[in-house]
């Protein structure tokens, strides 16, 4: 199933990646407000690089050089597809698909 990117677009706006990665990786608060610091889940690593910016909703890692969205930190840290993924998201923020898509037709008419 494709879903339009307005349906995406305001599931990311619910989406909080910093709750995301907190369920894989053990964040310290660093100096900056709505910055964390932790160890890379995609390699092993001894001193924390992966750095999740809550504000812009990415995290990346200065070790491997990868940057990730929501989207994207699920499909390559737990192996999903893309479809997977939205529909994981929609159930833990209770966005659910045929919810919007009816409550936009209502919009229209």
């Amino acid at each position: 199933m494709t879903y339009p990117s307005a349906y995406i677009q305001e599931l990311l706006a619910r989406t909080d990646i910093y709750d995301l990665v907190r369920e894989d990786v053990r964040l310290k608060k660093i100096k900056r407000p709505g910055r964390w610091k932790g160890l890379c889940p995609f390699y092993a690593e001894r001193k924390p690089s992966f750095i999740v910016l809550q504000d812009r909703q990415f995290a990346r890692c200065h070790g491997c050089g990868h940057c990730w969205g929501p989207i994207r930190y699920m499909i390559e840290l737990h192996g999903l597809t893309y479809e997977e993924t939205i529909q994981q998201l929609a159930r833990r923020y209770r966005f659910y698909y045929k919810e919007w898509k009816r409550k936009n037709n209502r919009r229209k008419e």
